[in-house]
């Protein structure tokens, strides 16, 4: 059986809005190198004068992160911070501490702060989701708010075709939020 939204069925769209975690790095060391750790796995060594980009190479090689799992920018650490946010498939939730490994620096250590945790977050006020058929001007949803950052809006879709919705909100903590997605909307059946 096929679960695809069908022209004239009424379609609920649960929206969640949620952020990325953000770490930061911090670094004192005048020499030698660190390890970081998620999970069970460790970095190969990263300098103590790392760049942002070291450190996201290093990040990026464990398994539990992989390519476009972390956007690093700041550094080199040794003068300046560096912020690591958890994106793709680490982004949107909370994630463990980072572990720092710093028996191999010399003068100092590196360590690591959240300044955001991920995760669902409330709005402010009820958020605003529109929905664009194909082929028709966008319509604005009534909007029901479910708890714990998730909202529920009703549509019944006219036409066949990708149906394209967005929803946007503000947080005091966190400013704008947006989340945004598809649907496939099949022809109505007959039987």
């Amino acid at each position: 059986m096929d679960d695809s939204p069908r022209v004239g069925t009424r379609l609920d769209l649960i929206v969640r809005f949620h952020v990325d975690e953000i770490q930061q790095l911090t670094g004192t060391a005048t020499g030698g190198t660190y390890r970081l750790r998620l999970g069970a796995k460790w970095t190969k060594d990263i300098p103590h004068d790392a760049t942002s980009q070291d450190i996201e190479r290093a990040l990026t090689a464990l398994p539990d992160i992989s390519h476009h799992g972390v956007l690093c920018w700041g550094g080199p650490l040794n003068t300046t911070p560096v912020a690591v946010r958890f994106t793709g498939p680490t982004g949107k939730r909370s994630q463990p501490d980072l572990i720092v490994d710093a028996s191999d620096l010399a003068g100092g250590t590196v360590t690591i702060t959240t300044l955001q945790d991920g995760g669902p977050v409330e709005l402010d006020t009820t958020p605003t989701i529109t929905i664009k058929p194909p082929k028709d001007a966008k319509a604005t949803l009534a909007v029901e708010a479910l708890g714990g950052g998730t909202y529920q809006a009703t549509y019944i879709p006219a036409k066949e075709g990708v149906h394209t919705w967005a929803a946007t909100g503000t947080s005091t903590t966190h400013g704008a939020v947006e989340a945004e997605d598809t649907i496939t909307v099949l022809p109505r059946t007959i039987t």
